[in-house]
Order: structure tokens, then C-alpha cells, then sequence
């Protein structure tokens, strides 16, 4: 029989472990039916760890950790429950969430919900959660002396992130929420072995909160960033959306020629054999630079689960173009490590779903979209290279930035900006590099309105120009910004 102290470290291992794992959980699964509240993930986070502070300072008052199977089997009820919700936010000019855009919903409920008392509930709900995994944690940690305690519960802790790291890396079932919250109620069971009518009702809670989550998320496809829901569009193509928001979409462009026209206005200007495309996702811009005549194309996208889904779903069958190679890696690791130069660089539209400020010193996306990322990508190109910039710019401010950042790098020659009529995938294409220098009044079909710029904020006056099916595209050139 075990001892009462070999017990109590097993036990503060694992409630450490539990209390990281769970955490991680939460912030995974929670964005997937609370909406909106991906774009506040913090919440989330600070939200556990003051459960689990409160925790430890009731860890001399009555066990609470008894009840913790039918607390959180009533929490993912009223989780599950969000989902009726449709949580609004104010749209502002200092700050853009992609919630505030109805058109980019899977779907519009009737009953809504402001994002402040969204926030509040589930930062009041989650934090309740933890304190018994807190009370729990701080018993256990008392009966030991400071450093084996501590020692203990980092061990612990690193094992829960650890552990869900590895679930996620793997894929498959294993990254699945059903898995997750299957795993981690397998291990709180040890808490109740002393009692088997309490172990007997904490089991049937747990599997409980099991099944709901399975049931819940049946029509989820699990990536190691977020849940996407995929839904087949009039046009034969397919459109993926991430935690119920609109993501991007895999066009079939022989049935939307003019999605296909918006797409191929770099490769009107410039007809490039070597490309490396940032953001490639489904493979849009793959598909593209193929028909364009691209012959070695690298193709980098971090989802892995989003390739495979191309690789499926998209009608042009990108992928499968021998002369592609697929790289599932982070837009600036790889261009930190190639040695490769390209004759074309295009940043396919990285639309953030994170909370951006117009005030912030942090740019879009907030990680790629960095003058040190395009000083790298500059480095990338050949000596008369073109990189493309692609973006939904829905306020002016987003757009300004975008700009102004390319410009401020690429300062000689011009920046050319092409405004769509449309922003449907995207409205705003920047191309720049050395390779726009050959790019002139007579190098484009109905010819390109030249015009100089003083500051960034004109680049919206439009020149016009005649695109390939005849139907006006809008263009501006910046020759001097400020």
C-alpha cells in the first residue's frame, strides 16, 4: 500500500498538471463557443490563474474540490449555451475587430449580447472553476517544505503543457476537445478513489462533460490553432471559417473569372518563374501563380490542417502541382532561413482574427506584417523582384499602415496600390520591390495613371486602368511618401 507522502506528491503533481492542462483547454475550446472570444484570449488566461491564487489562500477552509466534476460539467453547459449568442462589439476608428463585420459570421442569431457582459460572465464562470483546483493545489503544497513543493508543482505544470502541446502537434483525434477534457477528468478521478460513491458520481459527471463537448463540436474540424467549420459556396468553391468567423475561402476560379482577374493583376505587370507565397492556406495564390505560368513555386502556410483541407477541397488541385513545394512553417522563420531568391513574393490576404489597434506599435497581423519581415523579404527578392502585398483593409487606418510600412521599405522605385472595388477575400493589393521599376504607363493593357503622392493618407484618389476581361480596376501610384 502506498504511503500518505508518496500519495500526497503524486497528488500535487497531478493537481499541478491539471491545473495547466485544463487552462490550456479552456483557451483552445472556449474561442470555439463563446464568440468573439478569440479576439480576447487573455481573459481566458488571467482569468485561471486568479482561480487557482484564490485557490491557494482558501487552502486551510473546506474541501471545494469535491464538487469540482459538477461545476464544470455546469460550466460547459452554460458554455454550450453561448452559442445562441451572438456576442456584438462596438466598431471603432482606434481599433478594428473582425467581429463587428456581420458578413463574415457563419451565422446571425437573434439574441444578442454586448462583449463587455460576455466577458465579465466568463471571466467570473472560469475563475470559479479553478479556486477548488487552487485549494486543492495549496493543501497539497503545505505539507511539504517550500522547495520540494515548488519543485513539485513546476514539475507538474510542465507536464500539463507539455502533455497538450503534444496532443496538438500529433493531431488527429488526439487534438480534439472530447480528448482533451476525456483526458484530463480520466486524471482528477484520483482525487476520489478513497470514496467510491463519490468516485461513482464524479465518473458520471466527467464522462458527462465528455459526450457534451463531442456532441457539440461533431461538425468541428480541429487545427493546432483553432476549431474550423467549412461550407461548400454557390460557386463551387468552399468557404473555411475559424472559431464561426470567416477565414478565407478555396475560389474555383474558372467559375468566378473575376476573382481570378483580381488575383492575377501582379502577374499582368510581371510574369515570374521562381515564386514564394506567405500565407498560402487552401492555395489560392498558389493556383494563381501556376496558371500564370509559375514552374517552382514554395508554398508556406502554418496549418497544417488548412494544407490538407487544400489539398482536398480546392477545385484546381494546387497541391498536387509537382512543380510546388509545400512548407508548413511560420511566414517569418522561413524567410529567416531561406537563402532562395524569388522573382515574385506574395503575402496572401493574413486577415488577423486578434484584437488590432490603431494606436498600437504592433503591426498587421501583429507578427508578419513588420518592417524587419519585409527588410527580410527584400533580402528574398531577385534584382527585379516584386513582393504583394494582399489585405481586407475594412478602415482606413489598417490600410494606411500597410502602406505606408511598404513604401517606407521598398522606398525606391514607386509602390503601386491597386484598390478593388470589391473587398470580398481582399480589397487592397500592394506590390513594391525592384522589379515595379519596369512597370510604366505603357507596360499594362489601357495604361496606368501615374500620379505623386506627398502623403499616405491620398493613396484612396484612384487612376484607372482597363484590367484583362475589361472591367475597370482601380489603381494609385506613390512615388513620394512622407
Amino acid at each position: 500500500m502506498m504511503d500518505a507522502r508518496r500519495r500526497d506528491e503524486i497528488s500535487l503533481l497531478l493537481i499541478s498538471f491539471l491545473g495547466l492542462f485544463y487552462e490550456l483547454a479552456f483557451i483552445r475550446w472556449l474561442p470555439a463557443n463563446v464568440l468573439s472570444l478569440a479576439y480576447f484570449a487573455n481573459i481566458v488566461l488571467i482569468s485561471c490563474f486568479l482561480g487557482i491564487g484564490l485557490g491557494c489562500m482558501l487552502s486551510k477552509r473546506r474541501d471545494l474540490f469535491r464538487y469540482f466534476p459538477f461545476l464544470l460539467l455546469a460550466m460547459v453547459v452554460v458554455y454550450l449555451l453561448f452559442r445562441n449568442f451572438e456576442v456584438l462589439a462596438p466598431s471603432q476608428n482606434s481599433e478594428w475587430i473582425w467581429i463587428s463585420d456581420e458578413a463574415s459570421k457563419l451565422k446571425i442569431s437573434n439574441i444578442k449580447l454586448g462583449i463587455l457582459p460576455a466577458l465579465v460572465v466568463v471571466f467570473v464562470l472560469n475563475a470559479t472553476l479553478f479556486v477548488p483546483i487552487g485549494q486543492r493545489m495549496g493543501a497539497l503544497m503545505e505539507k511539504f517544505e517550500s522547495l520540494r513543493a515548488y519543485n513539485i508543482n513546476i514539475l507538474g505544470s510542465v507536464l500539463g503543457v507539455v502533455a497538450f502541446a503534444l496532443l496538438s502537434f500529433v493531431g488527429g483525434f488526439l487534438n480534439s476537445p472530447e480528448l482533451w477534457f476525456g483526458l484530463a477528468g480520466f486524471v482528477s478521478l484520483w482525487f476520489f478513489l478513497d470514496d467510491k460513491r463519490s468516485l461513482a458520481l464524479a465518473a458520471v459527471s466527467l464522462v458527462a462533460v465528455t459526450f457534451l463537448i463531442k456532441v457539440s463540436s461533431s461538425e468541428d474540424i480541429w487545427s493546432p490553432y483553432y476549431s474550423i467549420q467549412l461550407r461548400q459556396r454557390k460557386n463551387n468553391g468552399v468557404a473555411l471559417f475559424v472559431n464561426k468567423f470567416f477565414h478565407q475561402e478555396a475560389v474555383d476560379f474558372n467559375a468566378d473569372p473575376e476573382e481570378e482577374e483580381k488575383y492575377s493583376v501582379p502577374y499582368y505587370l510581371k510574369q515570374p518563374k521562381k515564386v514564394l507565397i506567405l500565407g498560402a492556406g487552401t492555395g489560392n495564390d498558389v493556383a494563381i501563380a501556376a496558371r500564370h505560368g509559375g514552374t517552382d513555386i514554395t508554398a508556406v502556410e502554418i496549418d497544417p490542417v488548412i494544407v490538407e483541407l487544400g489539398r482536398e477541397l480546392h477545385p484546381a488541385q494546387p497541391y498536387e502541382n509537382p512543380g510546388v513545394r509545400v512548407v508548413v512553417d511560420d511566414a517569418r522563420s522561413f524567410l529567416k532561413k531561406t537563402h532562395d531568391k524569388y522573382d515574385m513574393v506574395v503575402f496572401g490576404p493574413l486577415d488577423s482574427h486578434a484584437l488590432l489597434s490603431g494606436l498600437s506599435t504592433v503591426r498587421l497581423d501583429n507578427y508578419v506584417y513588420t518592417v524587419q519581415c519585409l527588410e527580410d523579404v527584400k533580402r528574398c527578392l531577385t534584382d527585379d523582384g516584386i513582393v504583394v502585398l494582399m489585405f481586407s483593409a475594412p478602415v482606413d487606418w489598417i490600410g494606411d499602415r500597410l502602406i505606408d510600412m511598404t513604401a517606407t521599405v521598398f522606398n525606391d522605385p514607386h509602390t503601386i496600390v491597386f484598390l478593388g472595388t470589391k473587398s470580398r477575400l481582399f480589397g487592397l493589393m500592394i506590390l513594391a520591390g525592384p522589379g515595379v521599376r519596369d512597370v510604366g504607363p505603357r507596360s499594362y493593357s489601357g495604361g496606368l495613371l501615374q500620379v505623386d503622392y506627398q502623403t499616405v493618407e491620398r493613396f484612396k484618389v484612384p487612376g484607372a486602368a482597363k484590367g484583362k476581361a475589361g472591367r475597370t480596376l482601380e489603381f494609385a501610384e506613390i512615388k513620394d511618401v512622407k
